[in-house]
């Protein structure tokens, strides 16, 4: 669409500028005003809405979503101004975000990878493929990924927590920080939010998100349609594959489905009709395509993903609620290290100290591995968490979050609660609020290893790089946490 103005009710002008995406129910594009974005309602055609009965029908509808009781803080984004003689609102948008959109390959992004650019490592795959791995690599790889889904699992468990229903979860619907070094997530275009259940509740899903129930008519989009959307999402931007699109599925042509009342073979399969490419006793609809579940999956995200595609396909009630999922995606990401040469992430413990993808070796890191503490003995190969990180830099510093020093708690637990700073000197930790987190260390010196109240910060001697060190939190739920470092060989000279 061409720029052009667009008034609100406020009769403030915007202009819209470059598209950020269409959902089920319209199209969204960022204005001149970096802050500000449009939403326009579209018909079938893909034009604006401008019947003025179809208008005020949206008018009432936009007008009850910004009446809805969101929890506070929550990073939704709600019309703040309905448009003039269009269906359709403006709404803040936070600058420097990127739809989730962008962890895929687009055209425009394609077209800058040149051939010569490829690493020798994708050297013996064909072209196209090795963009997309480029592309998975460029845009923050594993670990950005895992983190981003569960910021976006963690909004849409504190909507469900307060009743409402998201309605149209999407890649173009979710927003993340651009900014590698932050990882906070927004939902826009949140005009569909309501209250489940809610029998006046109409059903808008951005194809190839809709659940089952919902593509066969049985159901409106309500809390399970939102975890069967969240689910499509996270497998597709993991693994680059859809749940349900195969080898069955994408080998069939219209000759295959021609006469099948229940459509092509790709619509039953969103109609969940056809088993995903994963299940357990049927393997006609499997596909090699895309990256292996064992390379970018844990097993408890094995078993959502599973439970949600497999059982959940026709027995919605089987699906597990958004409630698992932040938690088992922070788990996976904290278990991920980004390699120093591909900038690929993988499984520390699950596939070794060397990358999958180019052999590199792990670079100087941080293993961090938590345990819960009743004052006896610890099985120190039992950790209930654990979590790597490239070591910082001597003018940076590694932010720790607070799931690591207390049981997870959703929004709390990616709030940075100690700061690790080290030189050739000296490794400081300093306790963010040191009056919410009750904080004691231990390390190897005269005194043996006793542990320490930690008030606000501590310098830990130079050795314990070649020793380690440990923490302990107190508080209802104790931990005992231990940090070893691995340097480069070269470190210690």
């Amino acid at each position: 669409m061409e720029s052009r103005q667009w008034i609100d009710e406020h009769n403030h002008i915007h202009i819209n500028d470059e598209r950020l995406g269409a959902g089920g129910q319209g199209v969204v594009y960022r204005t001149l005003d970096p802050n500000i974005a449009l939403k326009l309602v579209t018909d079938q055609n893909g034009n604006p809405v401008t019947n003025r009965d179809a208008c005020e029908r949206y008018r009432k509808k936009f007008k009850q979503v910004q009446l809805l009781p969101l929890p506070q803080g929550i990073r939704v984004a709600l019309p703040s101004a309905l448009l003039k003689g269009y269906a359709g609102y403006v709404m803040t948008l936070l600058t420097e975000m990127v739809p989730f959109s962008h962890f895929w390959l687009g055209e425009k992004a394609a077209r800058r990878i040149r051939a010569e650019d490829i690493p020798a490592w994708l050297d013996e795959m064909p072209e196209e493929q090795a963009k997309h791995l480029m592309h998975y690599a460029n845009t923050g790889g594993l670990k950005r990924r895992l983190t981003a889904l569960a910021r976006c699992a963690d909004v849409l468990s504190r909507l469900h927590v307060a009743g409402l229903v998201y309605g149209d979860i999407s890649p173009n619907n979710v927003f993340l920080s651009s900014d590698p070094s932050s990882s906070e997530v927004w939902l826009i275009d949140a005009d569909n939010l309501r209250y489940d259940p809610d029998p006046r509740g109409s059903s808008v899903y951005t194809p190839g998100y809709g659940a089952p129930e919902v593509m066969q008519e049985r159901d409106r989009t309500r809390f399970r349609s939102d975890c069967h959307a969240f689910a499509v999402l996270a497998f597709r931007m993991l693994t680059f594959n859809h749940p349900f699109l195969g080898d069955y599925v994408k080998g069939g042509d219209w000759a295959d489905d021609e006469g099948d009342p229940s459509g092509t073979r790709e619509e039953r399969a969103y109609a969940g009709l056809i088993p995903w490419i994963y299940e357990a006793d049927d393997d006609s609809n499997r596909t090699e395509d895309g990256l292996p579940a064992e390379l970018v999956l844990t097993e408890p995200l094995v078993a959502l993903f599973d439970e949600t595609f497999g059982a959940g396909r026709t027995q919605f009630w089987r699906r597990p609620s958004i409630f698992h999922w932040p938690e088992a995606l922070a788990a996976a990401a904290d278990e991920t290290i980004e390699c120093s040469a591909c900038r690929m992430s993988w499984y520390m413990d699950k596939h070794g100290s060397r990358c999958p993808y180019c052999d590199t070796a792990a670079p100087p890191h941080l293993a961090v591995r938590v345990y819960s503490w009743d004052g006896g003995a610890i099985d120190e190969g039992s950790p209930e968490w654990t979590y790597f990180s490239r070591l910082p830099s001597v003018d940076d510093q590694l932010a720790l979050p607070e799931r690591l020093f207390k049981p997870f708690d959703g929004e709390h637990g990616f709030r940075t609660a100690v700061t690790l700073t080290m030189d050739e000197r000296s490794i400081v930790l300093k306790a963010e609020d040191p009056g919410s987190l009750e904080l004691y260390v231990a390390f190897p010196n005269e005194r043996g290893e006793q542990f320490q109240r930690i008030h606000s910060s501590v310098q830990l001697p130079a050795d314990v790089r070649r020793t380690g060190f440990w923490l302990a939190s107190g508080g209802v739920e104790p931990r005992v946490i231990s940090f070893g470092i691995t340097m480069e060989e070269d470190a210690w000279s």
